[in-house]
């Protein structure tokens, strides 16, 4: 009776061990790549475990203006990039940061406003995979912003259709924007007060120094006119005359719509103008007074219709 336990203890025993030997089993307890929630201070989410590859941060690049500078770079990894992160400040103390945007195709950048003007500003970079690895070593670099001053900016504009006044009735408020072609963006922006005669100018103005730039004014209630070719030269004058040697006026009507930026409206005359001139008819209202007579009326909507369906010259939308 002893020696029969004996066998059948011995014979579980065997079936226990070719089982846990089995391949099905064994495949099922190897260490393999699953996605997990693992948290912790990296703030890692669906991290992969087993991961050790950190990723790499390649090709940085800086592109400054006057106040301004874009900074991109190229982030892979053999997982997934999940964020980069970036700082950048005064003398190596990069205490500022700011949130890195996908340009898609593993680029990354961030642009940086409201810099100061002759500047060199230090940044560092880093950016953090799927498993919460960060890559190394930490990549750092600097730039110096643009320190062009403009010692006279003239812009010369008349709107059309106002009735002549003594003194002249031909200012208007508007704004100025400078487009950079090469960098698809707009590198400077300022408010123009016209005076009477239509004309502006101001002394050392600091601007981005470049070549073949374009030159955008839009009036609070006429269409944009566009000047290209623009050459911004440090410490020279420059002259931006909209009115092509006296032969063109900003096209009125442009008095409401959505802005394209702000205060600057749709850049379109359409039936949402039309309303918003009816809504002031027979009032007293600079913006809606197109031919600055003092009063609201027929006259205005008729320059209005005159310029019905018309828009201004392009206008950037960055």
């Amino acid at each position: 009776m002893f020696i029969r336990r004996r066998k059948i203890l011995l014979i579980i025993s065997l079936c226990l061990v070719s089982f846990l030997l089995s391949p099905t089993v064994f495949s099922a307890t190897q260490n393999i790549n699953v996605n997990v929630t693992v948290p912790g201070a990296s703030g890692c989410i669906n991290c992969t475990v087993g991961d050790t590859v950190p990723p790499v941060v390649a090709n940085v690049s800086s592109t400054p203006g006057t106040t301004t500078s874009t900074v991109k770079w190229i982030a892979t990894d053999n997982v997934g990039v999940r964020a980069c992160y970036f700082y950048y400040g005064l003398g190596g103390n990069n205490n500022i940061s700011v949130t890195p945007v996908s340009l898609g195709s593993n680029y990354y950048s961030v642009d940086l406003t409201g810099l100061a003007t002759s500047t060199i500003y230090t940044f560092q970079l880093f950016c953090q995979d799927t498993s919460g690895l960060n890559s190394t070593p930490l990549a750092t670099g600097s730039f110096a912003t643009l320190g062009g001053i403009v010692h006279s900016l003239t812009v010369r504009a008349k709107p059309e259709k106002r009735v002549s006044k003594t003194g002249g009735n031909d200012n208007v408020n508007t704004t100025l924007l400078i487009y950079d072609p090469s960098l698809q963006k707009t590198v400077f922006s300022k408010s123009i007060s016209l005076n009477a005669v239509g004309s502006s100018t101001q002394y050392n103005v600091p601007m981005p120094v470049g070549n073949n730039l374009q030159a955008i004014l839009k009036g609070e209630s006429h269409l944009a006119k566009k000047i290209v070719g623009v050459n911004i030269v440090n410490g020279q004058d420059l002259t931006l005359d909209f009115t092509d040697n006296g032969q063109f006026e900003l096209l009125a009507g442009d008095v409401a719509g959505t802005d394209i930026a702000p205060g600057l409206k749709d850049n379109f005359v359409d039936i949402l103008d039309v309303s918003a001139e009816d809504v002031k008819f027979n009032s007293q209202d600079l913006i809606m007074d197109l031919n600055r007579d003092g009063i609201v009326d027929v006259l205005d909507v008729s320059v209005l219709l005159v310029n019905f369906n018309k828009s201004g010259d392009g206008m950037p939308t960055t």
